[in-house]
């Protein structure tokens, strides 16, 4: 019976001894758990931090780009307006010349007659 009595007080220490184990594990799981939530936490942060970086940087490279385009765009334009002012300027330039030369024609045409019409009557 001693030793039955001394046998419970061993389990009993031994049950109380394995009772704070589980409590200590308890806690150092609650404790471990909630420092993996504050670095999730604070990683999920700096994620979002970066998608709204990345986001603001995509919208200026985009106004920038457009901005670009649309100079690019404009000198184009102007690049055209010149070309068919050019194109007009050369196409009156050239029926100019082409008119005086038609013109010349006219006169030679006329002074061939004259002399054609002054040889027969001489003959």
């Amino acid at each position: 019976s001693a030793a039955e009595a001394s046998a419970d007080k061993r389990v009993n220490a031994f049950d109380e001894r394995l009772a704070s184990v589980e409590q200590s594990l308890v806690a150092v799981g609650s404790a471990a758990e909630a420092l993996v939530d504050t670095r999730v936490g604070a990683f999920d942060e700096r994620l979002v931090s970066m998608e709204h970086s990345l986001a603001t940087m995509g919208s200026a490279a985009e106004a920038s780009a457009d901005k670009r385009v649309n100079a690019i765009d404009e000198r184009l334009a102007s690049v055209e307006q010149s070309l068919v002012a050019v194109a007009s300027a050369a196409e009156a330039s050239v029926d100019k010349r082409v008119g005086a030369f038609d013109e010349r024609l006219v006169s030679m045409e006329q002074s061939l007659a004259s002399m054609g019409s002054a040889a027969e009557a001489s003959a």
